[in-house]
């Protein structure tokens, strides 16, 4: 029964039962990938920069955007650790690069304690002035300027009314570059386009792959009051949905002996036996968890008008989407 707890980025109610984006002091890290300069640098030379999108200020908000919720207008900073590689070897600093930025997000549904919508980072763009290395250096990027930056966010809500934020974007950037003179980079320049995705909370393990073949995942997440979320795995025996429903006597078909079957078992004086093997399934082609008239009447219309297809109306998986598991097998 493997356990997770993971970190997660905390941000406050905004009064209308959802919170706002971007998540106003949380960061967002691509901690696998690295945004790169290739383009206009030697075979085998790279420079690589661990970037942190942080510093999110002067944020407006408004209703509408190309997802239909919401639109976001705001300041925030770059933050990039550079590192060069093959020539470029040894050359390591420290720039961090403002940015003006708008993202949209799509519908939510305040007040739920879990929010899931789209979102898509429309507009990215940042230049760095006065630097001894880079005299040109630009980074762009969203769907605005034909760079897609499609994202995701889910909101959970925490017991004192904050949220535990998930979100991620995939960015296409273009990072443009001129070098100084009598800098390393001297000589060179280029533009390069990448993809990279940016993350920002609890991106959350999943359960899938710890179970075998014969099993299946029962997977339970709890949000503890410091923003962590813990997920908790347990192995379950996968559920054979053998349950015919209409079916109470366990024949091979469905005809009137089932129906005199559940007339007995609803109206009979004593009653009559609870319908095989399963007491509840086995009796309720019309999917509504109960035995009573309405199946009944269902059976007869199926049987004698073909009103309902074949086989009649609700499935096992039917059955157990409205009514749950477990199914209770009479002994």
């Amino acid at each position: 029964m493997p356990e997770y707890s993971i970190p997660g980025c905390i941000i406050p109610d905004n009064g209308s039962g959802s919170a706002n984006m971007p998540p106003v002091g949380c960061e967002y890290i691509s901690p696998d990938e690295r945004w790169m300069i290739i383009d206009g640098l030697p075979p085998g030379t790279t420079i690589e920069f661990e970037t942190i999108l942080k510093n999110f200020l002067n944020v407006v908000i408004n209703s509408g955007g190309s997802l239909g919720g919401y639109f976001e207008q705001f300041d925030a900073t770059l933050d990039m650790t550079v590192t060069g590689t093959g020539e470029l070897t040894g050359f390591d600093r420290h720039i961090s690069v403002p940015l003006t930025c708008e993202t949209h997000s799509g519908p939510r549904s305040p007040g739920n304690p879990e929010q899931s919508f789209a979102t898509d980072f429309f507009r990215l763009n940042g230049e760095l002035f006065g630097d001894p290395d880079f005299c040109t250096f630009r980074v762009t990027g969203g769907t605005d300027n034909g760079l897609p930056g499609p994202g995701q966010t889910d909101l959970m809500q925490l017991p004192d009314g904050d949220y535990a934020a998930e979100s991620f974007f995939d960015i296409t950037y273009q990072i443009e570059f001129e070098g100084c003179p009598a800098s390393v980079l001297e000589g060179y320049s280029g533009v390069t386009t990448g993809t990279i995705r940016i993350m920002t909370g609890a991106q959350l393990p999943t359960c899938s792959g710890i179970c075998s073949e014969d099993d299946e995942c029962s997977e339970n997440k709890t949000v503890n009051p410091d923003g962590t979320i813990q997920i908790c795995c347990e192995c379950v025996p996968q559920f054979d949905c053998d349950c015919v429903p209409g079916d109470p006597d366990t024949d091979p078909a469905i005809n009137l002996l089932d129906i005199l079957y559940l007339i007995d078992y609803v109206y009979g004086t004593p009653l009559g036996p609870a319908p095989q093997p399963y007491d509840t399934c086995s009796g309720d082609p019309t999917c509504d968890c109960v035995i009573n008239l309405l199946d009944i009447l269902q059976l007869i219309a199926y049987i004698y008008t073909g009103e309902y297809g074949d086989p009649p109306n609700c499935t096992c998986e039917d059955w157990i989407t409205a009514c749950g598991e477990p199914l209770r097998r009479q002994k």
